[in-house]
């Protein structure tokens, strides 16, 4: 009110430096005042009046009398009298000098200039932070829209008040593209947007092993008989290859090979760099860790080894190895290491290289990846699947398989099935179903006219190499008996002679609110299963999963109602 010239009332300001009418009103007989008007008066004759939101005007009444007295009524009001009869109208006041006032702003006459130079940046493991120029001057407001696709699919995510040219955006699921644009805001409407600015939270690796060679040729400070395999006194050099199973390129790679295995012992440097792995990329390094295995060994022996892995911008991450030491014994099939990919006389021995022969995809896409990975990246809230067109009935059947993505979205094998008719979601109509996921859990169902029944309910495994890491999982199946592993360790057996026969599969579900996930076949092997088995489930993992089968819930092969 000062500022637009308005004074208080005559009984504290009795100036007329303004204009004589530039006053508040009061009536102490009915206890009210106007803007501009202090309780003083009132409180002066023992009453407390009411603040009325009006300015003194005597063309408003207020409870039947005028709410001011016109300009040129009178000026013989002293300081501190209640007599209320002298000129009260700052609504005349404000009216006048509103001009005035506005011209003490910028007139704001269209809509606001566009923002520039968005920018968004990613929080890796956090979120994208977003920052552009405000060009407007006059803008009341920045919109904030957000998109998967950069020119359709838009979403207001954020109103921001200036001066405030940044917005930090979390909540999003690593790997995934999000596109954004700005514009400003005012009475007169919104400005053009600003360019279109992206990125993504990074997914930096992990770096999983895709092979391994042994290397016992007699050369280079190797001793052996050059079969490419381990054996007993031998001196090697064992070659890893890396791959970067994220989005983002791995920078500065460096793995560290060590040993707690006595009959193991790591030969000079432990240490090889790798350098910057591609997202989705390979390295091979020709630089080899060198080991010394211990002579005199018995059969069924075993190196355990420690892959630790550390990167410039990632990590660490680390990889048990449990390869088999020949010493002159037949190698037993309860191994299968990629050093002997594809061992022994299987029915089929898919090692997807370049093609992907006997395998029919059933739902969800799968292709061929890198030239040597059967590769698929899901269907949302359904099971992917593809099988080898062949009914089979004992079987010995491995598959190596490592998974980017969800952590609790079951993937694995399913063995003496039938695809048709499908289920809901994609389920097979028959057969059973061997699953883990990259959390550590493991589970079994059985699949009849595509509905799912537990045989086991998902259970933690300390045999399963969580994360992206390769797995191994085989199932031999031999008249009813049923017996699964998970490198190269019996988790689960049992029998069940409803299936004798069927075909083999491979498989992935996918959550519905998923993004961004992949399943990675490295190699699929079959053979006939052995006539008996002496696979034996720790006592451990019986009772971890004589526990998960007592829980009080009903799950289904997706982990839905999982405790």
């Amino acid at each position: 009110g000062h500022n637009m010239g308005a004074n208080h009332d005559w009984f504290v300001n009795v100036s007329l430096d303004r204009h004589s009418y530039s006053h508040g009103y009061f009536n102490t007989q009915d206890r009210w005042r106007t803007m501009m008007s202090y309780n003083d008066v009132c409180a002066t004759v023992g009453v407390n009046c009411t603040r009325v939101p009006y300015w003194s005007n005597p063309n408003v009444y207020y409870g039947g009398r005028p709410m001011g007295i016109p300009g040129g009524t009178s000026t013989n009001c002293a300081l501190g009298s209640p007599n209320p009869g002298c000129d009260a109208d700052n609504r005349r006041t404000l009216n006048e000098t509103a001009h005035t006032v506005a011209n003490f702003r910028t007139s704001i006459s269209g809509v606001p200039a566009a923002p520039s130079g968005l920018v968004a940046s990613a929080v890796p493991g956090a979120g994208i932070n977003l920052a552009w120029t405000d060009n407007s001057g006059d803008a009341v407001g920045f919109k904030v829209e957000r998109s998967l696709n950069p020119s359709s699919g838009w979403v207001e995510i954020a109103r921001l008040s200036p001066p405030v040219t940044s917005y930090a955006n979390y909540g999003l699921t690593p790997g995934v593209d999000y596109f954004y644009r700005v514009r400003a805001y005012n009475l007169y409407g919104d400005s053009a947007y600003s360019s279109v600015a992206w990125t993504h939270i990074p997914v930096v690796g992990p770096p999983a092993i895709y092979s391994l060679v042994v290397d016992d040729d007699n050369a280079a400070g190797t001793s052996g008989d050059g079969d490419g395999r381990l054996d007993c006194g031998e001196t090697v050099a064992l070659l890893v290859g890396l791959r970067n199973l994220g989005s983002d390129a791995v920078t500065n790679v460096v793995a560290a090979l060590s040993s707690d295995d006595s009959q193991v012992s790591i030969v000079g440097d432990n240490n090889r760099s790798y350098g910057t792995i591609p997202a989705k990329g390979l390295v091979s390094n020709p630089d080899g860790f060198n080991l010394h295995i211990s002579p005199g060994l018995g059969a069924d022996s075993t190196a355990t080894l420690r892959l630790d892995v550390s990167a410039g911008n990632g990590g660490p991450w680390q990889t048990i190895l449990r390869l088999p030491i020949y010493c002159g014994q037949v190698l037993r099939s309860s191994y299968l290491p990629l050093v002997l990919k594809g061992a022994g006389a299987p029915a089929f021995d898919s090692q997807f290289d370049g093609s992907a022969p006997g395998w029919q995809a059933h739902a969800g896409t799968w292709w061929i990846e890198g030239g040597e990975l059967y590769a698929t990246n899901g269907l949302a809230g359904a099971w992917a699947s593809s099988s080898y067109d062949a009914n089979l009935a004992n079987v010995d059947y491995r598959v190596e398989l490592s998974r980017v993505g969800c952590d609790d979205c079951p993937h694995g094998i399913l063995v003496r099935g039938s695809p048709a008719p499908m289920g809901s979601a994609y389920r097979w109509n028959s057969g059973y179903g061997f699953y883990i996921r990259r959390d550590g859990q493991y589970a079994v169902f059985r699949y009849d006219d595509g509905v799912s029944s537990v045989m086991q309910n998902y259970t933690p495994s300390s045999a399963i190499a969580q994360g992206g890491n390769w797995n191994l999982l085989r199932v031999v199946a031999s008249g009813a008996s049923l017996t699964f592993y998970i490198n190269g360790v019996p988790v689960w057996t049992g029998s069940d002679s409803l299936y004798p026969t069927g075909r083999v599969g491979l498989t992935s579900y996918r959550g519905a609110t998923v993004a961004y996930d992949q399943l990675w076949v490295n190699y699929a092997t079959l053979s006939q299963a052995p006539t008996s088995s002496t696979a034996q489930v720790s006592p451990e993992q019986q009772l971890l999963n004589r526990q998960a089968n007592e829980e009080p819930t009903t799950q289904d092969d997706t982990g839905a109602g999982e405790r």
